[in-house]
């Protein structure tokens, strides 16, 4: 198993140089592959961990999450493995693209970190943005998925379409119907439902190419 642990970054080092990474995700099956290539390019690689339930990287950092431990591998260091709750982790980044926050479980529960933004919810139904310096928005008409970019904007389900709402309350819908997972990539990319790639700035879809099984 450390063995595949190892190779996740080591192998994206390499790929980098002709297909850059884009980010993680954690396939059908549970297993944990890197995203590489460009919009309407898209190669996902091979499995690097299994069992993982929460994942996210930066451009120098990949943190993964398994039943039991949290996992931190930076650039093409080996990875470092603690013991950690049996629960999905929620995973942010600083500004630099390290680890800023690994969250397990909270009361109130939060469905959504950055840096320095938190989404709260209850039952799915988003209930506000609470920021690092005590101030907060509500988020009325929203629920899950969602994500807080950096900016503090919250990509969220706004009815049946997936729409932006900006700190100052304006909302920008990015897709005309429901999804129910998201999960953010690099250069201004998310995943959607783990089998295809929206891009931000065009409301562009693309479509990820057929995950074989493994062996």
């Amino acid at each position: 198993m450390k063995q595949l642990l190892f190779l996740l970054l080591p192998c994206c080092a390499m790929a980098q140089i002709e297909a850059p990474r884009l980010g993680v995700f954690i396939d059908q099956h549970n297993g944990l592959r890197p995203l590489f290539g460009l919009p309407g390019a898209l190669l996902p690689g091979p499995v690097a961990a299994e069992g993982v339930v929460s994942a996210a990287a930066s451009r120098s950092h990949i943190v993964w999450k398994t039943a039991d431990q949290i996992c931190i591998q930076e650039n093409d260091h080996p990875a470092t493995c603690d013991s950690a709750p049996p629960a999905s982790a929620l995973i942010a980044f600083d500004t630099a693209g390290r680890p800023a926050v690994i969250e397990f479980e909270s009361d109130p529960p939060v469905i959504a970190v950055s840096f320095n933004y938190r989404i709260e919810n209850r039952d799915g139904v988003l209930v506000r943005v609470a920021y690092s310096d005590r101030s907060e928005m509500p988020l009325p008409g929203l629920s899950a998925p969602a994500f807080v970019q950096a900016d503090g904007s919250v990509i969220a389900m706004g009815g049946e379409s997936l729409v932006l709402r900006t700190p100052a309350g304006e909302d920008r819908t990015l897709l005309d119907r429901k999804v129910t997972r998201i999960e953010p990539l690099n250069d201004g990319l998310i995943l959607l439902d783990r089998a295809s790639v929206l891009r931000l700035r065009d409301g562009t879809v693309f479509r990820l190419p057929h995950q074989e099984d493994e062996p």
